[in-house]
């Protein structure tokens, strides 16, 4: 399938995801809170075993709580790939993750949704390659 959509909706789609990785880099609790949909996924089960958390809430305790460690960590993403449904989108990306032991490889598979003209995860599933 080819990607769809309007550039704009690429570029504001690309700008959500290299928000995620700004945020969770940057522990910028305001930019990472404004990324969900508020009842959004953030599944973090698989490979990485760390869970799956359900509701802008929950998510928004995760990243403070992953964060709070102070584990400096450096996200590089790339490979994006968007198709545009209308308001709906999914998406999969890959990165590359500093800040470990040994640098942690990991593919995104994302949902997104724009509401009143912001798109925004509505599940984020994250699978580690270790």
């Amino acid at each position: 399938m080819k990607p769809g959509g309007d550039v704009a909706d690429m570029l504001a789609i690309q700008d959500l995801v290299y928000n995620y990785t700004h945020a969770i880099d940057g522990r910028q609790e305001l930019l990472f809170a404004g990324l969900w949909a508020s009842d959004a996924v953030w599944d973090l089960g698989g490979d990485a075993g760390l869970g799956v958390f359900r509701g802008r809430d929950a998510i928004f305790d995760a990243f403070r709580r992953s964060v709070a460690s102070g584990r400096q960590m450096h996200h590089f993403s790339s490979n994006l790939i968007v198709h545009v449904h209308g308001n709906q989108a999914t998406g999969r990306s890959k990165s590359v993750t500093t800040g470990r032991d040994i640098p942690m490889f990991a593919s995104y598979d994302d949902e997104y949704v724009r509401l009143d003209g912001i798109w925004q995860f509505t599940r984020r599933t994250v699978r580690a390659h270790l």
